[in-house]
């Protein structure tokens, strides 16, 4: 071959590399390009995202939401429990009082007589007086 010739076939091999044609040789790829956007669907990409934005804003106040309306209503449950808690502690108070009261005078009519016992001596209790006597017969 001529040298002319052989500088042709170089010149066509290298064309058709660079522009991506030719007789699919692997070393005549071309690299992938980003696509081009038209200025209407940059525009509709712009909404989607927005729209895509907003929903996901509106999922997270709704999700903040049911967290909040959660916490509430377990607040109110702790709430409630304490009520019921505290009722059932003055009732049984009041049943403990009663039953007292009945005991009391049950004794009365037995002839059992009770009376508040105060120490003589300021700054002293009944248990100090009965400890003082109790001292005193010992001796």
């Amino acid at each position: 071959m001529s040298l002319q010739k052989v500088s042709a076939l170089t010149v066509i091999a290298l064309s058709l590399a660079a522009c991506g044609g030719g007789s699919g040789s692997p070393t005549a790829k071309s690299a992938p390009t980003a696509p081009s956007v038209k200025p209407g669907n940059q525009s509709k990409n712009d909404e989607a995202k927005k729209a895509e934005e907003k929903r996901k804003a509106e999922e997270a106040r709704k999700a903040e939401e049911k967290r909040k309306a959660e916490e509430a209503r377990k607040a109110e449950e702790a709430r409630k429990a304490e009520e019921a808690r505290k009722a059932e502690e003055k009732r049984k108070a009041e049943e403990a009082r009663k039953a007292a009261e009945a005991l009391t005078r049950r004794a009365a009519r037995a002839g059992i007589g009770g009376g508040i016992w105060q120490s003589e001596t300021a700054g002293f209790d009944a248990l100090n007086d009965l400890n003082a006597k109790q001292a005193a017969k010992a001796v």
